[in-house]
């Protein structure tokens, strides 16, 4: 396990271009959970994740679909602060599309419109929180793999990023 951390940990890194493939999508969500768990634990933050029991197939670079988890749960994570019940679920459904949920329980997408411009941000300006490129560059990285990201506000309150990917097929490796 540590050394599949250490690995992503240097990809990220060195910013490796990857080709394009199958990618299990259980897999990436783990080791992005593997990658924000010490966050999430240090700040209480309750994560329901559960593998599926066979792999899922997208179509893909693993490296680059594990940062764009890894933004969407440190964003998620990042919005709950300050709140005494923070939970963060993560969902498969591999039907078609195959997509993937990541909802929170914080206080919602302020203007959905907008979280995908580079620079927007809603945190304290001048702060060391980040630049507000999180979500545009996960943007781009989605759209590289023909697939698309959306952010929503959930009916019984928080935020909900899906992310939907093609499904591997034997021909795009061709």
């Amino acid at each position: 396990r540590a050394a599949r951390i250490i690995k992503n940990l240097r990809a990220f890194a060195r910013n490796e271009s990857e080709p394009m493939g199958k990618v299990d999508l259980g897999q990436v969500i783990t080791t992005a959970v593997e990658l924000t768990e010490q966050r999430l634990r240090d700040e209480g933050v309750q994560l329901e994740w559960q593998a599926p029991g066979a792999p899922v197939f997208a179509w893909g670079g693993e490296v680059r679909l594990v940062q764009v988890f890894v933004n969407l749960i440190n964003n998620a994570a990042d919005a709950m602060s300050g709140q005494d019940s923070r939970r963060i679920a993560i969902d498969i459904a591999d039907g078609p599309p195959l997509s993937v949920t990541v909802c929170d329980n914080g206080p919602g997408i302020t203007d959905p419109e907008k979280i995908f411009e580079p620079f927007y941000s809603t945190k304290e300006v001048g702060g060391s929180e980040g630049m507000g490129l999180g979500l545009s560059i996960s943007y781009g990285l989605v759209q590289s793999f023909g697939g698309k990201i959306r952010g929503a506000n959930a009916e019984d309150g928080g935020a909900i990023f899906t992310v939907e990917l093609e499904h591997w097929q034997a021909e795009q490796a061709a």
